[in-house]
């Protein structure tokens, strides 16, 4: 372990933010303190304070760099135009990093209703890159006549969500992920007819 000479502010500071983004996707977000990064960087806690502001900020940061992440799999969708195979696509690769990284998005979605936590910039534009992915590939939908692209975007985005809050006893299957998946695409799909229809396609 390095001793403290041996790092600069900002080397300490990704070192803290490195620590707490595995402390969080091996044990959770309610496991993560300054005392478990403090002894698995070998400093004490109050030094974690002097490059994050609180745990809070740590978190968000932590969260910034899960959606940065996401966003890195998001451009690798090449669009085909055509909004029901665009939005397959984007929805898979959602689904494959929530599943492969279950306690860091978990940690995205319940700081993210904090109404307490303000949000770095960085990290809102993490997300907004991410929300512009997905109304990239559903604005075909409306055709000529246009819509709110953006509403359209907010309401599957919480329909999803509402998929991922029931809990496992409640989807009454074996393979969970599956059933959830299944059920993710077909939200996906009824949705995108309903916004066709409605544009009259």
């Amino acid at each position: 372990m390095a001793r403290r000479s041996d790092h600069s502010r900002e080397e300490l500071k990704e070192l803290v933010v490195t620590t707490a983004t595995y402390l969080i996707a091996s044990e959770g977000l309610p496991s993560l303190t300054t005392r478990k990064i403090a002894a698995k960087i070998g400093y004490s806690p109050g030094s974690i304070y002097n490059v994050v502001d609180n745990l809070d900020h740590l978190i968000s940061l932590v969260n910034e760099r899960t959606m940065r992440r996401l966003n890195a799999d998001l451009t690798e969708i090449v669009m085909t135009g055509d909004e029901m195979t665009d939005s397959r696509q984007v929805l898979a690769k959602y689904l494959d990093f929530r599943e492969s990284h279950p306690n860091l998005w978990d940690a995205v979605l319940s700081h993210a209703i904090r109404p307490d936590v303000v949000q770095p910039e960085s990290y809102l534009k993490e997300i907004e890159a991410s929300f512009a992915v997905a109304a990239r590939a559903i604005t075909p939908a409306f055709g000529e006549r246009g819509g709110d692209v953006r509403l359209a975007v907010d309401v599957l985005w919480s329909s999803l969500q509402g998929v991922f809050s029931v809990s496992p006893q409640g989807l009454l299957a074996t393979d969970v992920h599956a059933r959830r998946r299944e059920m993710a695409e077909f939200l996906v799909e009824t949705y995108l007819k309903g916004l066709r229809a409605g544009a009259g396609r």
